[in-house]
């Protein structure tokens, strides 16, 4: 018997996925340099930056997975945090289409 998984659950999930994503790029990155960014992080504001972002990433990735629940998609929780993970991707995406039109417009306009 399959039991069906609410908003909050899914919300939830997609979070975890999101946040897990971005932690572990920047995890990733943090071994790929030489100086260490772990280092860098010793400075409270810039730490703070990083929390923010990373609950920022996990709550786009919560409504992604909403978004598809709400579409009539039927999500299993590791379906939910694989959304939630490709939030960061989906967004860059997103961004860079955004500014891909910005510069045509920028061309046409301008010369």
């Amino acid at each position: 018997m399959k039991q069906e998984i609410g908003a909050i659950e899914i919300f939830a999930w997609g979070f975890f996925g999101g946040a897990a994503s971005y932690l572990l790029g920047f995890i990733k990155l943090d071994s790929q340099t030489s100086s260490g960014i772990s280092e860098w992080m010793f400075d409270a504001q810039r730490r703070i930056s990083v929390i923010v972002v990373t609950i920022l990433i996990g709550v786009i990735g919560g409504f992604l997975d909403f978004a598809y629940m709400r579409a009539g998609q039927e999500l299993s929780p590791p379906l939910a945090i694989y959304f939630g993970f490709s939030a960061p991707a989906i967004i860059g995406s997103m961004f860079d289409k955004l500014l891909l039109h910005h510069s045509d417009y920028d061309r046409v306009v301008w010369g």
